[in-house]
């Protein structure tokens, strides 16, 4: 599954290249950004990990301090604070990607969590949570980096999961 998941977003990334005219390839900046939510640990590391591996620079949206110090570490990865429910930091993360001036090449709208219980016992704050999440967090994202991404490279790349299917399961109970 993980190898599908980074074969699409290559494959999303690459279109670009294979429509780009060479006399426009000369002027793109030499190593294409793209930002990854929900970096700091699974798919989202991974792709984060792989990208950069393959000369894309990478901002790796996180949480934790601990998370966006130990993604800075790598190689052509930025840890920059993400928490995709929270607008001040998403109005933050594309300040500090336009600060830097590298453009956006792509997007991987990977952050999300689940609520792993049937939804009688869930509250109220677990579903807005993971709504905010799932659902408002990669619509926001959008909204607010779309501008911020290169004219012809607008790749947006959503990240679906097991667990997606994991809590339709548990919705009717035990």
């Amino acid at each position: 599954m993980i190898r599908s998941i980074l074969l699409s977003v290559f494959m999303i990334l690459s279109l670009d290249a294979l429509a780009a005219e060479p006399a426009a390839a000369a002027s793109k900046p030499a190593q294409k950004a793209v930002l990854v939510t929900g970096a700091s640990s699974g798919i989202g590391r991974l792709v984060a990990e792989t990208l950069a591996a393959e000369g894309f620079f990478v901002y790796g949206g996180a949480r934790k301090a601990e998370d966006i110090a130990a993604l800075s570490a790598i190689d052509n990865i930025e840890g920059i604070r993400l928490d995709v429910t929270r607008q001040a930091e998403i109005d933050a993360a594309v300040a500090l990607i336009g600060e830097r001036g590298r453009g956006l090449y792509g997007l991987v709208n990977n952050a999300g969590v689940a609520v792993i219980a049937p939804l009688i016992e869930a509250t109220d704050a677990d579903m807005q949570f993971q709504m905010d999440a799932n659902l408002f967090g990669p619509w926001r994202g959008p909204a607010q980096r779309g501008p911020a991404l290169q004219p012809r490279s607008r790749r947006i790349d959503p990240v679906a999961r097991r667990s997606d299917r994991k809590t339709h399961q548990l919705a009717a109970g035990p």
